[in-house]
């Protein structure tokens, strides 16, 4: 059962206000992000699983039932995004296994297939806004917590948080329409 505040939130986070969503980011990411962390033991995937729990919030935020338990409704999505995660391991060791067994292909030499697929993020990268492009090299380049990004530039840990969210959108939609899709499926899969 969710208090009257929190029900509140959630009335508004379904008509779309920002800063419902970064109330709720705040009240519940570090607890998401400890219980994620314990289950894939690597920060930098607790934390895009956590991302990932929080985009299909949003993406999904007409759908929440504010008289429902949110903190039950979040944990179910993190559980399946783990879920997702460890199928997604599994089946990419298995393809990979595939494609070298029946095509021949070596993952020895494929420098110039990285280069290509680097290449085509660093476009989609430097598409960004500056701010924006900031935050998100610093995150995911360099591979700084969002806390630690937002310390360095003194903006809240929900900005960061949504600042990503929107990067990430992005960059997947340029690379989307960049047609790298099955470069990056090969890059992925060495």
């Amino acid at each position: 059962m969710t208090t009257n505040a929190e029900r509140e939130l959630l009335i508004r986070l379904k008509s779309g206000d920002t800063d419902a969503y970064n109330t709720l980011y705040d009240r519940y990411s570090l607890f998401f992000y400890q219980r994620i962390r314990s289950l894939v033991k690597i920060d930098t995937i607790a934390q895009d699983i956590l991302q990932d729990v929080f985009i299909k919030i949003w993406d999904r935020r007409a759908q929440i039932q504010e008289d429902k338990s949110f903190k039950s409704y979040l944990y179910r999505i993190a559980q399946n995004e783990v879920y997702d995660h460890y199928r997604r391991v599994s089946l990419d060791h298995k393809a990979q296994e595939e494609i070298t067994m029946h095509m021949g292909f070596s993952f020895q030499d494929d420098t110039i297939l990285h280069k290509e697929v680097q290449e085509h993020i660093d476009l989609a990268i430097q598409q960004l806004p500056p701010k924006q492009r900031l935050i998100f090299e610093l995150c995911k380049i360099e591979g700084k917590t969002y806390k630690e990004a937002s310390e360095i530039l003194q903006i809240s840990e929900s900005t960061v948080n949504a600042q990503i969210v929107s990067a990430t959108k992005k960059v997947k939609l340029y690379l989307s329409n960049s047609g790298i899709w099955s470069l990056l499926l090969l890059s992925i899969l060495k």
